[in-house]
């Protein structure tokens, strides 16, 4: 058996007892095994303060100091004892210990903790002062712990090892005249409330604040090469003219308040500020809440602005990013070379966007919308670019509302503009003043409960300047039972809703005339449709349709995202298909123009690229359009920058036929041998 030695245990912990077991077997070969066994002392002290310094102001250093632990376990209680090592009196009542200086004296004292039988023992060292004790202090490597009581620093200076706050204590660093500082050179534990007003907390090297409880500051200084870590629970409130000089880290449930309430509160941290727990801004009437980061700043978590609407709030970085949550409640002005929102950006009050000072004088700040951008606030980008490529959302995904953008703006290729439909007063609507707007990407309708039908509804404005561009797909154009009717205009669009027809796999639908405005809801396959004039809808779901026009009135014609869809021209002999005369957006779906009824066709690049859609069912390729028709026919391809290609041959309806081949920038026309080309 081996004994392990005891020399070192301290009754805290379980000992293990290791014994080997020696035998020999009947050939006379020797087996060892061995066996453990756990051995668990009855005296269990949670009592480990070594080395910490616990302060405490009294108006007389006879004042007791009384400092109640968060757990003592004492069984069995004759086994303990206590001992003022420099005299003094101590006692130790369940968990609250109490010292009194022996004589009238202000410095450091040491009380001990013990146990009778030597295993264990815990020293707590208590520095007792008056208000006329020195303001410079050493208390080398030491703690500063504070449990479950209030601990005042007024115009000191002290230079420690660490500093231990425990939930229920709190620690107000202040100056008046003269700075209070707190040097720390090793750990410093928040559980309770740290308050610096007027002075600082300086971390040196490798030391780190490990913040779950409170830190305030209030015109006050973080310094240092140290941490600080908000983990969850962990909350830094920054007032008045604050600097935070140290690196930041941000657990998901921490949280940092720039608070502007009462009086205006300007921030500035040196590093760069990454925040995945909740970081607000708030500012009360006629107060600003600003927040400066030198390098740049990323949202992660959640970026709330709120407050006080007669308040207001700044962010200045050179760089800022939202990959999380960012809601502007209050007016808030952000400056820097380029901001991109990745997350979720709400807009409710008026978020203005400024180039950064030390940026070119005729620089703009970059703003770019990979996300979301929702809200029924104000966008000033009068010293801001911006291209959309993400979901644009006035009001919010499925809640109407009214967006304001003031300056220019572009929704790029990939950009979602979702608009809800209700009636003219509860819809999304988007305005853009004082630039111009340019189209692009996808339109997508939404319509809500208790729509009102066969009214105008103002879904864009573009006042002071015409609108350019086009969407390259309108999505959402039906409910199963309503359609949308849109008609676009130079300075904005309106939509109507209407009851519409439904029609199933190999339906036919013939028009009763030119003037009757027809609004059709194909839900099948090979339905064969003839549209003759008027504000025609047809929303097709399915694919193999054959849609007849014989006019360009009609103000918006899908085939159907399956494929195979044939466009049939019905205009007769002497007519024109002119696509340039309508709205590219007003034809989608579709692989085949069919010109055998008569007639000759102009088609451009922006007008085959948004009627093909997807990949062409008869030829595999994308943006491809076959256009079917004979010596009668002449198709004329306008715009130019269109390349003549080789000769293919294409299947369709059974019937292989020679095409000639025409490119233009990855959107390609196939023409029957048949017809002319121009």
């Amino acid at each position: 058996v081996f004994r392990p030695s005891i020399q070192d245990w301290t009754g805290q912990e379980s000992l293990t007892v290791t014994m080997r077991n020696l035998s020999v077997d009947p050939t006379g070969t020797t087996l060892s095994s061995t066996t453990t066994a756990p051995i668990t002392s009855a005296i269990s002290p949670q009592l480990g303060l070594s080395d910490d310094l616990v302060f405490a102001v009294g108006t007389e250093s006879t004042s007791p100091v009384t400092v109640t632990f968060d757990s003592v376990q004492t069984a069995p209680a004759p086994l303990w004892g206590i001992s003022a090592q420099t005299g003094g009196s101590a006692t130790l009542f369940e968990t609250q210990l109490t010292y009194v200086a022996a004589t009238a004296h202000a410095g450091l004292e040491h009380v001990q903790v013990r146990t009778e039988n030597g295993l264990t023992a815990a020293s707590l060292s208590v520095l007792c002062f008056t208000d006329a004790v020195e303001n410079t202090l050493t208390g080398g490597t030491g703690s500063l712990a504070v449990l479950n009581a209030s601990t005042h620093l007024d115009a000191l200076s002290v230079t420690i090892g660490g500093v231990r706050v425990r939930h229920g204590g709190s620690l107000i660093v202040s100056g008046s005249d003269a700075m209070a500082t707190i040097t720390v050179g090793g750990a410093v534990e928040a559980g309770g409330t740290i308050s610096v007003s007027g002075g600082g907390l300086t971390l040196a090297g490798g030391a780190t604040l490990r913040n779950a409880g409170i830190i305030s500051l209030s015109g006050a200084r973080l310094a240092g090469t140290g941490t600080l870590d908000l983990v969850s629970g962990g909350s830094l409130a920054l007032r008045l003219a604050t600097e935070v000089g140290i690196a930041l880290t941000t657990a998901a449930a921490a949280q940092i308040l720039i608070d502007g309430g009462t009086a205006s509160a300007s921030v500035l941290f040196d590093q760069t500020l990454i925040n995945n727990g909740t970081l607000t801004l708030s500012a009360g009437a006629g107060n600003s809440a600003a927040l400066s980061v030198a390098p740049g700043m990323e949202n992660y978590g959640t970026l709330l602005v709120s407050g006080d609407a007669a308040g207001s709030a700044a962010i200045n970085a050179d760089n800022l990013g939202n990959s999380g949550q960012m809601t502007v409640g209050q007016d808030l002005t952000v400056t820097a070379r380029e901001f991109g929102n990745g997350g979720t950006l709400t807009v409710n009050a008026t978020l203005a966007l400024r180039d950064d000072t030390d940026s070119a004088p005729d620089s703009h700040l970059a703003f770019t919308n990979d996300g979301l951008l929702a809200g029924t606030g104000t966008l000033d980008l009068s010293d801001a670019t911006f291209t959309n490529q993400g979901y644009l959302s006035p009001g919010g995904l499925g809640t109407a509302g009214t967006l304001t953008v003031e300056g220019a703006m572009t929704l790029g290729n990939s950009s979602v503009l979702a608009l809800d439909l209700a009636g003219p007063a509860i819809s999304d609507h988007l305005t853009v003043q004082g630039g111009a707007l340019t189209y692009g990407g996808t339109l997508v309708f939404s319509i809500l409960a208790n729509p009102t039908l066969d009214t105008p509804i103002s879904v864009i404005s573009a006042p002071d300047q015409p609108i350019a561009g086009y969407f390259t797909a309108l999505r959402g154009m039906d409910n199963g039972t309503l359609v949308v009717d849109p008609l676009f205009g130079g300075h904005g669009l309106s939509v109507a809703l209407h009851a519409a027809t439904r029609l199933g796999s190999n339906a036919t639908y013939d028009s009763s005339g030119e003037t009757v405005n027809d609004y059709l809801i194909g839900t099948g396959i090979n339905e064969t449709v003839s549209l003759k004039g008027g504000a025609d809808v047809f929303v097709g779901h399915g694919g193999g349709n054959r849609i007849g026009v014989s006019a360009l009135d009609f103000h918006f014609i899908d085939g159907g995202a399956v494929g195979g869809n044939e466009l049939r021209w019905d205009g007769g002999s002497d007519s024109l298909f002119d696509a340039t005369q309508i709205r590219p957006e007003a034809l989608q779906h579709f692989d085949l123009l069919n010109l055998s009824g008569g007639g000759d066709a102009v088609l451009d690049y922006a007008h085959v690229k948004a009627m093909t859609g997807g990949t062409n069912s008869y030829t595999g390729t994308g943006h491809t359009l076959l256009v079917i028709g004979g010596d009668a026919n002449h198709v004329q391809l306008a715009g130019g920058g269109w390349e003549h290609g080789d000769s293919v041959n294409v299947t369709v309806n059974g019937h292989q036929e020679s095409y000639t081949q025409y490119s233009n920038d990855g959107v390609r026309v196939l023409v029957d041998h048949n017809a002319h080309i121009s």
